[in-house]
Parts: C-alpha cells; structure tokens; sequence
C-alpha cells in the first residue's frame, strides 16, 4: 500500500492518493489433480477531506479495485472483476446547538455473474440538537437508506470454486437516539453527535 498527502489551500483541505496491489496463490485438489488459484489486485483511490470552520467539514473520497483470478487446472474460472465505492459526507453546525449530517456513498460491481452486476446509491441523513445546560445532552433522529436501494453482494473465490453472494439486509428506517455527556467538563457546542453507524462519538467537533 502506498500514500502521499498534500495540502489544497483554497479550499482548506488535504488530498490523499492512495494504491494498492495484493497477490494470492492458493493450492486445491479437484479430482486428484492440483489446481492453483490466483489472484492479483490492483486499487486506486483519492480522499478529499476538509475543515473549513469549527461548523462544516466534508470529505469526499472514491476507490476502485480490479482483480483477475486465474486457475492452473480449472480454466473455465479465471474472470475478472471490478468494484468502485465512491462518497460524499458532510457535517454542518447550523448555530443554537442544530446539526445536519449526511454521507452519500454509490457503489458499482462489473465482472461478477449475471444479475449481480448492480449499482447503487446508499444515502443517510441526520439532524440533531443539543440541550440541557453545558449542551450536554443532544436528541437526533436519523434517516437510513432515504433511497431504499441498499444491497449486499460479496465475491468469493476459492481454489475449487468462484461464488457470488447477495445477502437480504434492512433497507429503509428511521431511528432516534438521545445521549448524555456525563463528565464534568464543559461538553462542545460545536459537536455534531454521535454516529451509531460509526460506532461512537466521531461526527465533527464533538469531543472524543
């Protein structure tokens, strides 16, 4: 994996471009003869992440990885594949404790078998306001999936065998969520909340 980070000054953020390859080999036995699976990877992706005030921040970030598996004995499997994550998050702290989030992501698979090659846009969105003294409490409500067209498809391949998986998983919902800050300290009012999706306190400003 390799990295380089540079600053973009008019517009108050960093760029990171990023690469990958990867390389498997994985033996089998199929009808007593030996047949080798292999697998090159090729990545490529760019972040654009961004601090422009205490209030907004945004990042915007794609990636693309490409792989070719090949088999010495079962020929009939050798395929390549291509997958494509591509996002836009963006956190506003609108004033009088309100905040706004929402991170679209869109998601394209080729390669893979008939029917699986499916694209989609994943789009979530919260707002959230502080209360109590300090802005040490905080209710949310937040939109999963607005467009309804979350999927879950997965590519396994084996030394024997190249699977393609679609799981059924939970499309459109709303949740709401309250949480307190119990320590001492002054909380800040800048925070943007929590993210359950985040697994904790992360959104922009708010303390850690």
């Amino acid at each position: 994996m390799l990295s380089y980070g540079m600053p973009v000054g008019f517009i108050k953020s960093n760029l990171n471009l990023n690469a990958t390859a990867g390389y498997s080999r994985t033996p089998g036995l199929i009808n007593d003869v030996i047949n080798y699976s292999q697998t090159p990877t090729l990545g490529l992706g760019a972040v654009v992440s961004s601090n422009i005030s205490e209030r907004l921040d945004f990042t915007v970030s794609s990636n693309s990885n490409f792989s070719r598996a090949r088999n010495t004995a079962r020929t009939q499997l050798n395929t390549n594949y291509f997958t494509q994550n591509s996002q836009l998050r963006f956190n506003w702290i609108v004033g009088n404790g309100f905040t706004l989030q929402t991170d679209l992501t869109h998601r394209y698979n080729g390669g893979l078998a008939a029917g699986f090659n499916q694209q989609y846009a994943l789009w979530n969105a919260s707002i959230g306001k502080k209360i109590f003294e300090k802005q040490r409490g905080e209710i949310r409500l937040y939109a999963f999936d607005m467009l309804g067209q979350n999927r879950s498809i997965q590519r396994n391949v084996t030394e024997a065998y190249i699977e393609d998986t679609r799981t059924d998983i939970l499309q459109r919902y709303f949740m709401v969520m309250f949480t307190y800050n119990l320590r001492s300290g002054t909380g800040s009012p800048s925070g943007a909340g929590e993210r359950p999706d985040r697994g904790g306190p992360g959104g922009a400003g708010s303390p850690r």
